[in-house]
């Protein structure tokens, strides 16, 4: 059995059945309770870990001397550790199984059979068995033992207890019900850190440990969050895991087979031993010098308590057992063993309760004081507080929320880095971030729209710096960029990184327009830090440390994500020759030109001015909305054709399927899907309403071929007409 979680209530039940006991020994006016009930400081908490921890280590001796470890043997263990030996406690088991003897008897069947007859009268029989049975010597051998250094050796062992205990068993066949020999791995557990706050003390007649919390230390946190407690918390999971092991193997080897032997023994007994448990975490109002803290009076009290149970365990168990000097196999030594491990789990899992009792009362604190229980994203909300009274206005982060528009224009969207908090229905709030601009014209940079073509760019430009907190190993909130358009407006939106020598390496490209609104979120992989990018290249060799460095390089070089916004308008108006703003209030010019170009890929040669360079504004949008017109008509004139096509390979292979005035009607409606008069016919002759809708977008597959983006606005047009 391994440590249990600590629950404050079953803790708290334990130790108020021990203060029940205490209670008895101590005077009628004092009253020790639980640390939460007692006023008392912030070092007091620290006193009161090292009053507990004390507490299990002298508890711990205690049972390790009714083990067998006496104060002769503890001197030689204090002098194994002042030469820097550790110390080892191992327990080692064998176990044999011998053939004694065979017998056979004779055993009545539990059928009787009865015969009745008129001549020679009644008459039973029975059926009789031979039963063979095949008796066997079990024998179990244990030494309990600590040692110094790797191994075991004559002069450096100390043999606590050991014992050789047998008994017979029985078997229906000749197989051996045990392996005729087998010795259990030994089971070893480090008894250094234990000790050595023991051996530290004065040897005198009461040996108690000298324990204490370098609270000075910068990795010490609170009570529980040391090195110190820390190692001996450490120490007593591996004592614990010992005792579970030592357990097993009695219970495997001893009482497994004591039970199948079917004597006479009550194990019931070991149930039922109940050993006082020293380790409580007390305080008492002004119990010594003006501090809660208990004294050393009453740790001895308490440790008085604990040996006195053990020996009343002893003579609770002795008229029921063998003595230990028998030969049977389970004696009073076995069952002061088994209930003594069972009794160092207690202690220990005392002691492991005890520190987290101190460590969940100082977080109950401070969880009163503060007023609630505080997550990652109330966290985030006291860090933006507190860089507003820490930064200066011109230096303070600022929301990453900016308006995209032009000089002297109404915004055509907005663009945001938002937070949406874990757990939470409240609205995602853009982060907050040190932000750089740089004013137009700022150098160029440039990203490839295929091999052969790059594209230049300057305008504004911006650096911003976020800083991320983790709270409680949590950062509580996910990143999402949000982008969103006004009606009749648009613009492109590029996502990537910034890559080497100027360069812009797009990853991710949508136009956003006509009030669309994107949420993109955003995975961010962490980095290692520098120190731990360090201490990992440390013991590689030149060449994998040469390339470490140089692909971290590249990793840092490439991290930046890079936001790119291209107004299309503007693009438009250059692309088309036409002069600066004569796209503004051409709403629907503009929606037909994006049309064009996004679904269609309407080469821009078809669609430009191209007269005289002096003519008005006026002029040059007259001429580029005729071509608009004409490149419109030959798509409809397009789309009639297929719909013809498709109408008669319709009628071709289902000639029932409608008749030729509603087919001829749905061809004159096709420009108007939306009529009710098109509907009903439409019903008439669903089969050739989706041939058709099929048909509309055939010409757009084979002129536009056009991005996922434009194919889902393609499709729209065709079932929309």
């Amino acid at each position: 059995m391994s440590m249990r979680e600590y629950h404050f209530f079953a803790f708290k039940d334990r130790v108020d059945a021990a203060l029940v006991k205490l209670r008895r020994l101590i005077d009628v006016e004092r009253q020790p309770m639980l640390a939460a009930d007692v006023p008392h400081a912030y070092p007091d908490k620290f006193g009161l870990a090292e009053f507990v921890t004390n507490l299990s280590l002298a508890a711990q001796f205690n049972v390790l001397e009714a083990l067998g470890l006496h104060e002769e043997h503890m001197s030689t263990c204090a002098g194994w550790l002042a030469d820097g030996k550790p110390i080892t406690l191992r327990l080692n088991a064998t176990q044999r199984c011998t053939f004694q003897r065979e017998e056979s008897r004779d055993v009545d069947g539990a059928k009787t059979h009865v015969l009745e007859s008129s001549l020679f009268g009644r008459s039973e029989s029975k059926t009789v068995l031979k039963v063979t049975e095949f008796f066997w010597t079990y024998q179990f051998d244990f030494e309990l033992l600590v040692f110094c250094g790797g191994a075991p050796m004559a002069d450096t062992k100390l043999t606590l207890q050991q014992q050789s205990g047998r008994c017979e068993m029985r078997t229906s066949s000749k197989a051996a019900p045990k392996p005729t020999s087998s010795a259990a791995p030994p089971t070893d557990v480090d008894l250094t850190p234990l000790l050595s706050p023991l051996a530290a003390a004065p040897s005198d007649a009461q040996r108690s440990p000298a324990f204490s919390i370098d609270r000075d230390h910068p990795a010490c946190r609170t009570p529980r969050r040391n090195a110190q407690v820390e190692a001996l918390l450490g120490s007593a999971r591996a004592l614990t895991s010992w005792a579970t092991s030592a357990r097993a193997l009695f219970d495997r080897e001893v009482v497994a087979v004591e039970r199948a032997c079917q004597t006479n023994l009550d194990l019931s007994l070991l149930a039922k031993v109940d050993i006082f448990v020293p380790v409580l975490p007390l305080f008492e109002e002004g119990a010594h010098d003006g501090a809660p803290l208990l004294g050393s009076r009453d740790a001895s009290t308490l440790l008085q308590l604990q040996r006195s149970a053990i020996a009343e365990a002893s003579d609770q168990l002795a008229p029921h057992l063998p003595t230990a000097a028998s030969t049977e196999l389970f004696t009073l030594a076995s069952a002061r063993l088994l209930v003594l491990l069972s009794h160092l789990q207690a202690v220990l899992q005392h002691y492991s309760d005890a520190i987290a009792y101190i460590e969940d009362m100082l977080r109950k604190q401070l969880v009163a004081a503060v007023g609630k229980e505080l997550t990652p994203s109330d966290f985030n909300t006291y860090m933006a507080h507190h860089c507003k009274k820490l930064y200066r206005a011109p230096y303070a982060p600022r929301p990453f929320s900016f308006a995209v528009r032009r000089p002297g224009h109404c915004p055509e969207g907005t663009i945001a880095l938002e937070a949406q908090p874990h757990g939470s229905a409240d609205l995602a709030e853009p982060i907050a971030t040190h932000c750089c601009a740089a004013a137009a014209p700022a150098p160029p940079m440039s990203f490839a729209l295929n091999a052969a073509t790059r594209v230049t760019f300057t305008g504004e430009r911006y650096l911003h710096a976020y800083i991320g907190h983790e709270f409680a190993g949590a950062s509580g909130a996910s990143l999402h960029l949000s982008a969103r358009a006004r009606q009749f407006s648009s613009y492109m939106l590029l996502l990537g990184k910034i890559g080497p020598a100027a360069t812009f390496e797009p990853k991710h490209a949508i136009v956003v327009q006509n009030k669309d609104e994107l949420t993109i979120p955003l995975l961010l992989d962490q980095l290692p830090t520098a120190k731990e990018f360090r201490d990992a290249v440390e013991s590689l060799s030149p060449e994998q440390q040469r390339f470490a460095r140089a692909y971290r390089s590249m990793q840092l070089e490439g991290s930046l994500f890079a936001v790119l916004l291209v107004q299309l308008k503007p693009q438009l108006e250059v692309l088309l020759n036409l002069p600066d703003d004569s796209l503004t209030k051409e709403i629907e010019l503009t929606q037909q030109l994006l049309a064009l170009f996004t679904e269609h890929q309407i080469p821009s040669d078809l669609l430009s001015y191209s007269g005289d360079p002096v003519a008005s504004t006026t002029d040059k949008l007259a001429s580029v909305r005729a071509h608009v017109d004409a490149i419109l008509g030959m798509l409809s004139k397009a789309k009639q054709a297929e719909l013809r096509d498709a109408a008669q390979r319709h009628a071709y292979k289902h000639p029932n399927a409608a008749s030729a005035p509603a087919m001829e009607a749905l061809l004159n409606h096709q420009e108007d899907d939306d009529s009710s008069e098109a509907e009903a016919m439409a019903a008439s002759c669903c089969g050739v309403r989706q041939e058709l809708q099929s048909a509309r977008c055939a010409p757009q597959r084979r002129m536009a071929r056009a991005a996922p983006s434009g194919g889902c606005r393609s499709r729209a047009m065709c079932y929309g007409g």
